[in-house]
Parts: C-alpha cells; structure tokens; sequence
C-alpha cells in the first residue's frame, strides 16, 4: 500500500526486465497500480482486472479477424471492404488477387480434383442446388463424407475461386460468445456445372515439401534445443532464493560504466523525471530505463545513431530526439 521504488519491486518479482515493465504499464493503464514520476509504485485499486480483460478479448477478436483473412477463400478486396462495413458496395471482384486470378499466385499452386473430390463436389453443387445458403459446416457434415473438415474447406475454396458459389459471413452466439462461420450459395455458373466445368476446376495444392524441410529442420535442432531446455530447466527449478542471488552475482559482475556514461545517465534521468512532472504521467512512459540505459552508454551523436539503439523508434526520435542529442552532447 505504501510507495516503493519499481525497481525494488522489479527484484522481488524476479521476472525478466522487459516482461516486469510490460506487466507493470498495464497494470498502471487499468488503474491496478500508481506510479509517480520518480516511478515509485503503490497499489491502485482493487476492480483493474474487468477492464483489462476486456482489452484482451478486443485484442484476441482482432487477431481472429486476421486470421479470417489470411484463410479467407473470396475475393480478398471484397473480404476487406464487409470487414470495414461498406454496405452499399456491389461486391464486385477485384480480379488481382489470388483468390481472383490463381494464375498470378507465386507461392500458392493448384491441381486438378482427385476422383474422391470430385464426387464431393458435385454432392455439394447438387445439395446447393436443392437448399441453397447453407453453412459450410452443414456442408461438411452432409456431403463431405470421411473427408477432414480441412480437406473440405479445400474444396470451398476450389469452388469459390472458380465462381461456382459465393460465400457470406454470418455469426451465432454460444455461451454468450459470437462464433462467426460463412453460409454458401449457389452462383449461375454452379447451377450449370457439368463433368467439363468440373474437371476444369482447380483445387489449392497443399505444400507438402515445405511442411517436409519444416520438419527436417527442427530435427536438426532438437538437440541445441535439448540443451538449451536443461539448462533453462536448473534454472526453473532453482528456489526464489536461489534464483535471487544469480540475479545478484550477474549484476556484479557487469563492469562499471564510465563517468561520462554515468553523466549522461543521470543527466538523462533528470529530464525523464521533469517531463514525466510535467506531463503527469510515470518516468517509463517518457522512455524506459532500458531504453535510456542504451542511449548513455552509445552516446549517440545524431538521430541515426539514436534510431539505432534498441527500443528507440521514428515516434521518440520525432518527438524527444532533439532534446535528447543535446542532453547527450552536454553531459
């Protein structure tokens, strides 16, 4: 409850530095923590934890879309237009991407359907044909025989990049969670499928060769691998205690740093803190002490050599760079 300096909460927690400031801001963002500018921390309130894990669900949705995306068997152009909510867009193809012109892909290549696959395609056409807009779930359950429900959607993505059904996304809700899934149909060209059109059809190849050298390469690191696990496992295993004093010893046993580095740490400090007064906000939100660490010991003498510390981006050089060159040069 009461104020402590963060980086003696840091050592008691004993979690990697990175992950501890990670860990820490987001707790300072939900209000689970306060952090003053001379990033003393005290506790915060008790109710943090509903917002931030609404965050996460945000955070976890957004990358469910993407993936969505990048498995997406439609025109990618109209998939992005839908995501964006353009409701008065005809959905016409844009005719470049692969989903559009197979022809033009370079990683992706295709086939023509096995014997077993085309018998599933024209089951499907024909199941489409009596009751169109069905799930692809519906699909696979009725028509895709012993085929794995990937295999399936294999053949969905065959059928859409030939034109033979369209497809739209559609959601239901359970457990009071959104589970989206796409409903096909049938398109004119479908509905006058033939064993031409049919054999004409082509299937995505899956990339065995590459799924291959894969799998020879993480053979080739199992034992490096192997290794490197047993010594992070003495390391695991080690009481808090134990893990502490290693802590200890590694920090001893850095060299000192220079004077001058030493200057223009403080030197540096010392603004941190005006502006993180100023701006009421913590001292890591101006720049983290291992960002700063970087800069004192590089020194760096224009914005290219700052850009080139770890942690610094294009936003702090913008902003701060100029500022920070002349602390830098000063100190």
């Amino acid at each position: 409850a009461k104020p402590q300096p963060k980086h003696a909460l840091r050592d008691r927690t004993q979690l990697d530095e990175d992950l501890f400031d990670r860990a820490l801001e987001k707790l300072w963002i939900h209000g689970g923590a306060l952090i003053d500018s001379d990033d003393s921390v005290c506790r915060g309130i008790n109710t943090w934890a509903p917002s931030y894990e609404a965050q996460v669900a945000h955070r976890l949705a957004q990358s469910e879309q993407m993936a969505r995306f990048a498995q997406s068997h439609g025109c990618r152009m109209v998939h992005l237009i839908r995501h964006f909510g353009d409701e008065d867009d005809p959905g016409t193809l844009c005719g470049l991407c692969d989903a559009c012109d197979s022809t033009g892909c370079v990683v992706q290549t295709y086939r023509t359907p096995t014997s077993t696959e085309t018998v599933i395609i024209k089951a499907t056409l024909e199941s489409l044909a009596k009751q169109n807009d069905q799930s692809v779930g519906a699909l696979h359950r009725n028509e895709g025989g012993a085929m794995a429900r990937h295999d399936f959607e294999v053949i969905v993505s065959a059928l859409l990049r030939n034109g033979m059904v369209s497809s739209r996304p559609d959601v239901f809700e359970k457990d009071g969670k959104a589970i989206p899934f796409h409903r096909l149909k049938l398109t004119q060209l479908g509905q006058k499928a033939n064993a031409q059109t049919l054999a004409a059809i082509r299937v995505p190849t899956k990339v065995e060769a590459q799924r291959k050298a894969a799998g020879k390469r993480k053979t080739g690191s199992k034992r490096k691998a192997a290794t490197q696990k047993k010594g992070r496992r003495s390391l695991t295993t080690a009481t808090p205690s134990a893990k502490s004093q290693s802590v200890t010893r590694a920090r001893k046993s850095m060299p000192p740093a220079s004077p001058r580095t030493e200057r223009i740490d403080a030197a540096l400090r010392t603004w941190r803190k005006a502006e993180a007064t100023k701006k009421s906000v913590p001292a890591f939100r101006i720049m983290s002490d291992k960002v700063l660490s970087g800069i004192a010991a590089s020194r760096p003498e224009n914005e290219t050599a700052l850009l080139a510390v770890h942690g610094v981006g294009p936003s702090l050089v913008t902003k701060q760079g100029a500022k920070i060159l002349e602390i830098v040069r000063d100190a």
